[in-house]
């Protein structure tokens, strides 16, 4: 009978590489399917057991990142008990399952061959996306939503999440065509630049704000080079990614309506300036009022309508926000400073394991940090951790990552027992 189960949680275990490549495939164009691949695999990881070997692995390996990320998730629930609006709360919740996939990647993707199978799933859809983006920018493709126009040419990954998914992207194309010679290489940097020229043809100054953060981290850390030589890369960079964005005509104008904003908020108009301001100023009312524990999960939406009502100059773009388009003061004012220090915990040492990783032997700092670090910079202008396009890729590339170290470990162990 034991025999039995285990040859049937071997069989279900084994579903689960290809339902992450059917995600990795789908993730650029379709939510539902996306959605569906991964709650399959999640299911299926829970049913064969990869799930709890999983879980114990990081359990082990990475106790502190394991912990701080399950006192966040923690929060979520936590916070509904002092919430206005618990059901609200709870539909946001429930869009941070992705996250427990994790584990399941990590138990089930044992070998580099099948990392390199996501990677190339994962590199086909964001390249037809990047087509489909084309078509839509020469007005071949009629496609508008999520912020996407001829003129914001970002696909069905919008506006918001568009720089963050495909710089992502191209770091790690562009670390994989370092490890690789001839047509590879040349392939793989030719379509890392064109995502990054896509990025800063769109009209999302949080995705020239995550490319710029992305370019200055490769920068640092995978050439071997002295700390000065370093340096001069990462201010060439600067200048080079200052360079585009003057001569982008689109993101010219993003900058400059951004300026003119900012110079309208500090005359005190609200109006004129960007509604991002006003979500600020709301949430940080909504937080001195409730200082402590903060206004609960869900809670925000409420009270940013109630102080709206007393402020009618202040800009949300929408009768209720869902969120102050901030991840730091999404925090602040769901949970206190204890749920803004669980977040900086949580991605300070979800940073750590990557960074501490040697990036020139694997890919496994690389596609552990890297994500950790585009959600923190795309967190001063949105609730990364919680947007299905950017949370999925992170919790793609942290599991395939977590993976490739694992393997990593175990190899070694094997290494140093036939020694």
């Amino acid at each position: 009978m034991k025999r039995s189960i285990a040859r049937m949680q071997d069989m279900l275990a084994r579903a689960c590489p290809p339902l992450l490549m059917l995600a990795a495939l789908a993730y650029p164009f379709s939510v539902a399917a996306a959605n569906a691949a991964l709650g399959a695999l999640l299911g299926l990881g829970v049913v064969s057991g990869r799930f709890a070997v999983g879980a114990r692995w990081l359990w082990r390996a990475h106790r502190p990142l394991t912990l701080a990320a399950l006192v966040y998730l923690a929060l979520l629930p936590l916070g509904l008990l002092w919430s206005p609006e618990p059901a609200w709360g709870a539909h946001l919740m429930a869009r941070q399952w992705f996250w427990f996939v994790i584990p399941v990647i990590v138990a089930c993707i044992r070998h580099p061959r099948e990392q390199q199978r996501v990677f190339l799933a994962l590199s086909a859809g964001l390249s037809a996306h990047l087509l489909f983006c084309v078509g839509q920018m020469l007005g071949w493709i009629q496609f508008a939503a999520g912020g996407s126009s001829a003129d914001d040419p970002t696909g069905h990954i919008g506006h918001i999440g568009f720089g963050l998914v495909h710089g992502l992207w191209a770091a790690w194309l562009v670390h994989w065509g370092m490890r690789r010679h001839g047509w590879k290489r040349a392939a793989a940097w030719l379509v890392a630049c064109w995502a990054v020229v896509m990025v800063f043809i769109a009209a999302g100054r949080s995705g020239y704000l995550v490319v710029t953060v992305i370019a200055v981290v490769m920068a640092w850390r995978l050439p071997p080079w002295t700390t000065w030589r370093k340096a001069a890369l990462a201010a060439m960079l600067l200048i080079a990614i200052g360079v585009g964005l003057t001569a982008s005509h689109t993101a010219r104008e993003r900058l400059i309506w951004t300026w003119q904003g900012f110079q309208a908020l500090e005359h005190g108009d609200f109006r004129h300036a960007n509604a991002r301001w006003s979500l600020w100023y709301a949430a940080i009312r909504a937080w001195r009022e409730h200082p402590w524990f903060g206004v609960g999960t869900g809670g925000f939406r409420s009270h940013a309508a109630a102080i709206k009502r007393a402020r009618p100059d202040l800009l949300f773009g929408g009768p209720e926000p869902a969120h102050p388009h901030n991840m730091y003061l999404l925090a602040l004012v769901r949970w206190g400073p204890a749920g803004l220090a669980a977040l900086l915990t949580w991605l300070g040492l979800w940073m750590r394991a990557g960074w501490r990783e040697d990036w020139h032997e694997s890919d496994a700092g690389l596609l552990v940090a890297l994500p950790a670090v585009a959600l923190a910079a795309h967190g001063l202008s949105a609730p990364s951790l919680e947007e299905h396009f950017p949370g999925v890729l992170a919790a793609m590339l942290a599991g395939l990552g977590l993976a490739a170290r694992k393997a990593a470990m175990t190899n070694g162990d094997k290494a140093e027992d036939c020694r």
